[in-house]
């Protein structure tokens, strides 16, 4: 009999690029990734009411070294802030748990300008 393995993770959902940036105003990409939509448990919701906000997003992204909570996320022409990140060592492949929150205001965009 096969056991399942319940830790894989897949990353077919889309694309998206992680943009540092610093006063409102995306400066550069970091990392094209691939990524797979997450759901939301309530425990987490539960906590980001606590503290006053709203998760809109999460996703899982192979694990790497060039995220960090500092960083803006673009998805399509959508903009997120990263509330959290979480790594899960546990899955196969390892990868990173991004918590994210839309953006209310569009981020000015200076990656193009030279």
């Amino acid at each position: 009999m096969r056991i399942k393995n319940r830790n894989f993770e897949t990353f077919n959902d889309g694309n998206l690029v992680i943009c540092q940036a610093q006063n409102r105003v995306i400066l550069a990409d970091k990392a094209r990734l691939r990524y797979g939509n997450k759901t939301v448990g309530y425990k987490r919701d539960m906590e980001a009411k606590v503290i006053h906000e709203h998760i809109d997003k999460m996703v899982a992204v192979p694990m790497s070294g060039h995220v960090t909570a500092m960083d803006v996320v673009l998805i399509g022409d959508v903009q997120y802030e990263i509330l959290s990140i979480q790594e899960k060592f546990d899955s196969r492949p390892p990868c990173l748990y991004l918590t994210l929150k839309k953006v209310p205001v569009m981020w000015k965009d200076k990656r193009n300008e030279g």
